[in-house]
């Protein structure tokens, strides 16, 4: 029994002494069950940064011992962190476990109260404990964004701002000590661009100009620093634009003006989009053998760019282009540019039968009115009765952009219509009316107006109506010649159009009052260079002087005096002196 009892306690030992084993197979990897003996090193908080009741962090570093050889720390040993001197005692994760490298960090510590503080770092095998420098926790601050792009462009600088602010009041603040901060992506698979740390030093806000993204999709951007809490921007577009002209009319006048857009939609959302920092684009020509002029480099305005104040100096189709470094080249539709055919009569358009109409002036002009010098196309002209039959017809040349048409006599009474056309590429036609009748003037030799002056090249209207007989039913020109650039309206005897030319002109005109009466109007117009005066200094009529009273004097028609502005019926009574 006894000699039985000795075998087992030599069985127990063997097994126990098996169990046990030695350091050496520990420190050689043999085993796990302990972790060998290593010295830590840490880099403490900076002085200042640490923020109270937020989160911080503490990197360790593990080394074999007296040497500066890394060393990896399973996850048997335990590290703990504690407060060595301080106000209150260390919060958050304040033990980890080794992670089986030679790093660990503590990025879950909190202290709840302000105040300068020195950490301590230990395990269970560390040679020995390891303790921070002396750092102070201050009060809480927080990010928000100043600048936050609404369509930022592939590729493309755009910019973001942020500011520090104190979360309790609400009051941008700046830190006490200079700070980094880094942008980094918090959403999208692209890769950020340009200088994503910054110092703030000094201020309140910080700006990144020329970040750029090389994806088209949804991105946010974080915004980090030691001790402070994460900000995300919302959520915006990183997109390619595409540039389409937006319609224009198919014709327009030669050196009119007029204005070309272009839409900006993302090639990815297909929706309207509004670069910022906003993109230029510049307008040229691409086919026409004119120049174009005006405004040729424009910004956009929300999601559109607009070429304003522009002009052409040459009639025929014309393509434009626009071109920008963020965008494909956008080029227009045809547009087609045209000159206008005017046609005034120098002399009657009412004739008796067998008499010469006056002379048509046929001029091809711009937007601007003045004629076109240019080589055109001939016009084709005819003389056309009541029924459209054809009476008479030619071809003529411009010169200096005026041509010059002389009707022959017509024997047969009734309406004719004179026509000028310019064919193609400007293609534009003038008409006018003409009349062969008997007429029988009355009131001869008819009444007399001096019409309103005006300037060349200004608007003009003026009309003759208030002083026709009621029964008037239409107007035209009887005798004379009426200024370059005017027209008579034969409906309701208004002059109007801008003269081109100056001078002093005489014309009558006729009222027709039906059964082949009409009734005369002379009338006179004074078209004044734009620099000339009108009004010179005269005598001081204050003081009358010797004069001989003529009236009463009763008017046979209204009318609106240039002198008071003050309009007179008909039968007013005047006394002249």
């Amino acid at each position: 029994m006894k000699r039985c009892l000795n075998i087992l306690w030599m069985v127990v030992a063997l097994l126990a002494l098996g169990a046990c084993g030695d350091d050496s197979g520990n420190r050689d990897g043999t085993s796990n069950l302990k972790q060998p003996e290593y010295d830590i090193q840490l880099t403490s908080p900076p002085g200042t940064g640490v923020q109270v009741n937020r989160p911080f962090s503490v990197t360790l570093h593990f080394l074999e011992p007296n040497t500066a050889m890394p060393m990896d720390v399973s996850g048997v040993e335990a590290i703990t962190a504690s407060v060595i001197s301080g106000p209150a005692t260390l919060g958050g994760t304040v033990t980890l476990p080794g992670n089986g490298t030679d790093t660990l960090v503590f990025d879950n510590l909190i202290l709840p109260l302000q105040g300068d503080y020195v950490l301590k770092f230990d395990g269970l095998n560390a040679r020995q404990p390891v303790a921070t420098t002396t750092f102070n926790v201050g009060p809480p601050r927080s990010f928000r964004f100043t600048k936050v792009p609404g369509d930022a462009i592939k590729n493309r600088a755009f910019a973001l701002g942020v500011e520090v602010y104190d979360p309790l009041t609400g009051l941008a603040i700046a830190p006490t000590t200079s700070i980094d901060v880094t942008i980094s992506l918090a959403a999208g698979t692209g890769t950020l661009g340009g200088a994503l740390t910054r110092t703030l030093n000094g201020g309140k806000t910080l700006d990144f100009p020329n970040l750029t993204y090389d994806q088209n999709g949804v991105i946010a951007l974080r915004v980090s620093s030691f001790g402070f809490p994460d900000a995300v921007t919302p959520s915006f577009m990183v997109d390619s634009v595409v540039m389409n002209f937006v319609a224009a009319p198919q014709s327009l006048p030669v050196n009119g003006v007029f204005a070309l857009s272009v839409d900006l939609t993302g090639q990815y959302s297909g929706q309207p989009i509004e670069p910022e920092p906003a993109m230029d684009g510049t307008l040229s020509l691409v086919t026409g053998t004119g120049n174009l002029a005006g405004t040729l480099v424009a910004t956009n305005v929300g999601s559109r760019i607009t070429f304003a104040g522009l002009s052409y100096d040459h009639f025929g189709a014309a393509t434009f282009q626009v071109t920008s470094p963020d965008a494909p080249t956008a080029t227009s539709a045809a547009m087609n540019f045209g000159l206008r055919l005017e046609a005034r009569l120098v002399g009657g358009s009412i004739v008796s039968p067998g008499s010469s109409f006056g002379t048509a002036e046929v001029r091809l002009v711009d937007a601007s009115g003045l004629p076109w010098n240019s080589a055109a196309p001939p016009v084709d002209w005819a003389i056309t009765d009541a029924g459209g039959q054809q009476m008479q017809a030619g071809q003529i040349a411009l010169t200096g952009g005026v041509a010059t048409i002389s009707p022959a006599s017509i024997s047969t009474t009734g309406g004719y219509t004179l026509s000028a056309n310019v064919g193609a590429p400007v293609s534009s036609t003038a008409t006018l009316a003409l009349g062969v009748t008997t007429l029988n003037l009355v009131n001869t030799p008819g009444t007399f107006v001096a019409l309103k002056s005006v300037r060349v090249n200004d608007s003009y209207s003026d009309s003759v109506s208030a002083l026709a007989p009621a029964s008037t039913i239409n107007f035209g020109l009887l005798a004379g010649t009426i200024p370059a650039g005017l027209s008579i309206n034969g409906g309701n005897g208004e002059i109007l159009g801008a003269p081109t030319q100056p001078g002093s002109f005489e014309f009558t005109m006729y009222a027709d009052l039906g059964s082949g009466n009409a009734h005369p109007i002379r009338c006179a117009l004074a078209v004044f260079e734009t620099n000339e005066r009108e009004i010179v200094s005269g005598r001081n009529f204050k003081a009358a002087g010797n004069f001989t009273p003529v009236g009463p004097i009763t008017e046979s028609f209204t009318f609106t005096s240039s002198y008071d502005g003050i309009t007179y019926p008909q039968g007013s009574n005047f006394n002249c002196r």
